[in-house]
Formats: structure tokens, C-alpha cells, sequence
């Protein structure tokens, strides 16, 4: 079985050479992502909801975070003002992650462990999701990205002696 990789972070400046239009439309307007799914404790279904800007930017105005999510991208509350805009953008920004000059693919073997930092790396199944008959199941796990840049800094001072420096 196999992943397909994109460097969102790459692409979002491809995009931004290439069509700042598009690209100023998906660090303004916001996407409503929504799933539900069946809770891993106790009965019922969890609903997950998140509006989110494709592209964000931190306080010094960098893209530092890619968030594109077709299968669970809804109907956007400010369509009826801005739809058409967001829509198109959101078209541009799929077909730069398709094109195949982006795209890595990463075969995967049982108990292979990938670590992604998904503010920068997309990720999905190929087509079909895989290998002709084959059955790809992925588990996933998420670290809080804070504080894991807080134990390194911690394991840096006491290491070797390092002071505290801003990440960028």
C-alpha cells in the first residue's frame, strides 16, 4: 500500500507565483470542514466541526499551516456572498496539488511508522486506495506540536546548555 505526499508549503508558494488572486482568496476566506463519526467511547456519534483559512499565516504574516481536506470540505456559510470566489480558488488550489510535478508517493509496508507534520504535508491513498486488491488501513496519532517544540527546547538547555530561542 501507498501514500501520496504534497509540501503544502511549496505548493502555497507556487501558488502564490503563480496566481496571487487565488491565493489571497484562500488566506482571506475561511473553509467549514465537517465529519461525523461513531465515538471510540461510549454510544452515539461524534460530530466534529472546524472553519478553517486554507492557507494560514502566523503573526509575521508566513504561510505556516495548509489545510485541504476534499472529503470533508461542506457548504461554506458565506456562499451566497462570496461562493462562487472561494469555490474557484478552492478548484485552482486542487489542481496545483495534483499536478504531478508535486506529488510523492510513499510505498508503506506492514508496521512502517511515517511521522508527518500535517501543517505542511498533505497526505492520501491513491486512487482506488492502493495496490490492485490491496487493503490499506492506516492508524492515526496526533502530537501537540507545542509540546514537543517545549521538550526540545528542554532537552536542549539541559543537554547542552542552550538558552531559549524563538523557532521559526
Amino acid at each position: 500500500a501507498g501514500l501520496i505526499l504534497v509540501d503544502g508549503l511549496h505548493v502555497a508558494k507556487t501558488l502564490e507565483a503563480e496566481d496571487k488572486e487565488t491565493f489571497a482568496t484562500l488566506t482571506e476566506l475561511p473553509a467549514t470542514f465537517a465529519r461525523t463519526s461513531e465515538a471510540t467511547v461510549g454510544a452515539g456519534q461524534v460530530e466534529e466541526w472546524a472553519e478553517r483559512l486554507v492557507l494560514g499565516r502566523d503573526l509575521r504574516g508566513h504561510i505556516t499551516q495548509v489545510v485541504f481536506d476534499d472529503q470533508h470540505r461542506t457548504v461554506w456559510d458565506g456562499a451566497p456572498l462570496h461562493g462562487l470566489r472561494f469555490l474557484e480558488a478552492w478548484r485552482a488550489m486542487a489542481n496545483l496539488l495534483y499536478r504531478p510535478d508535486v506529488l510523492v508517493s510513499q510505498k508503506l509496508q506492514q508496521g512502517d511508522m511515517l511521522f508527518l507534520d500535517t501543517r505542511r504535508v498533505l497526505w492520501g491513498k491513491p486512487p482506488g486506495g492502493g495496490e490492485a486488491g490491496g487493503e490499506v488501513l492506516l492508524e492515526g496519532s496526533f502530537l501537540d506540536r507545542d509540546a514537543v517544540l517545549s521538550a526540545d527546547r528542554v532537552l536542549r538547555r539541559t543537554l547542552y546548555g542552550q538558552t531559549d530561542k524563538v523557532v521559526k
